[in-house]
């Protein structure tokens, strides 16, 4: 299913917290993947993580699975700076995304990008 980079109502959690004002949804960004041995590809800003409990995307990693998404412009696209929202329909604190997150072969995240 492809996606404009704006989220589709159907993807993102009806009762998960609207964008901040000036910000925008991006998603959904599917990801599938054959096992665990592929990786997704996130390189989260660790600043981000500790500080805040965010995950920011600070960069991709190669040879991943959001490389190869990324460079067939499939979908909704994130770039540095997005924070994810929400994974697998779960949202909140960063423990619960986290958990999504280790999906063995499909994940369906929504980013947030600042203004």
């Amino acid at each position: 299913a492809k996606a404009g980079a704006e989220g589709t109502a159907a993807a993102i959690p009806p009762d998960m917290a609207p964008a901040a004002p000036g910000n925008v949804l991006i998603g959904p960004v599917v990801l599938t993947r054959s096992g665990m041995s592929e990786r997704w590809g996130f390189i989260w800003d660790p600043d981000a993580l500790e500080k805040r409990s965010e995950r920011v995307l600070e960069r991709v990693s190669k040879n991943s699975v959001l490389e190869k998404y990324t460079t067939d412009g499939a979908g909704a696209q994130v770039k540095p700076g997005d924070l994810l929202r929400s994974c697998n329909g779960q949202f909140g604190r960063m423990e619960v995304v986290s958990r999504a997150l280790l999906h063995p072969t499909r994940i369906e995240c929504i980013f947030e990008r600042p203004a």
